[in-house]
């Protein structure tokens, strides 16, 4: 289910496993987003309870599509996307909590990219069908989609260890046991972490403020 708030006319929707909702957007629905499932509690909203959807949110991009978007500004966390992790020469069996970590982190940090790679490919595709044929289908709402991503210049969990001892004596138990640090970065939540994290998200918005000002104000406007 994805919460929305928006102008006048915008409707609630109904996709296979999706739904849109029109809601006042207030502290509920942000704590509900950020609620991982086994790790923070669900929160109540009305009369059900809801917890992070990344879950089940398979194309994140899609609800700003279905409600008309003709360009997203898409903030993504994955850094240093090039690098490769480090091999154990002596790997062992994973543990519960290794598995879970992983899965974690596949949910939450690889959908974006792929979906934002699906959405690149559908605009080089359009210039190539015939205009004719693009109205004969009007209920797939094909259309080109302007998009700009900005991601973290640096790995936000090595700069989350370096608050590990801000955690919470349960998830500094947790992150130990699963032997990896990859999900650090999503159990943070804590206060120096967070301004860490504005400085830099305000230093890469900065290193990018040609490509934010056309986003915005493009040629023409």
């Amino acid at each position: 289910m994805s919460f929305f708030q928006g102008v006048e006319g915008l409707r609630n929707w109904h996709k296979a496993h999706r739904v849109g909702v029109r809601s006042e957007l207030g502290v509920k629905p942000l704590l509900a987003s950020s609620a991982i499932p086994t790790l923070f509690p669900a929160v109540r909203i009305n009369r059900e309870f809801f917890g992070d959807g990344a879950i089940r949110q398979l194309s994140p991009l899609s609800p700003a599509i279905k409600l008309g978007a003709d360009r997203i500004l898409a903030v993504g966390v994955s850094g240093n996307k090039a690098a490769s992790p480090p091999r154990d020469a002596t790997p062992a069996q994973p543990s519960l909590s290794q598995i879970l970590a992983h899965i974690l982190n596949s949910a939450f940090v690889d959908t974006l990219t792929n979906d934002m790679e699906a959405l690149r490919r559908v605009n080089k595709l359009l210039p190539l069908i015939p205009p004719e044929r693009l109205q004969e289908a009007p209920e797939l709402g094909l259309k080109p989609i302007c998009l700009l991503d900005i991601s973290p210049s640096q790995n936000l969990n090595n700069i989350a260890a370096e608050y590990f001892d801000d955690l919470p004596r349960a998830l500094r138990l947790f992150v130990k046991d699963s032997g990896s640090s990859s999900v650090l970065s999503l159990l943070m939540f804590e206060k120096r972490y967070c301004q860490r994290l504005i400085a830099l998200g305000l230093e890469d918005a900065m290193a990018k403020e040609a490509e934010i000002r056309d986003f915005f104000m493009p040629a023409g406007t």
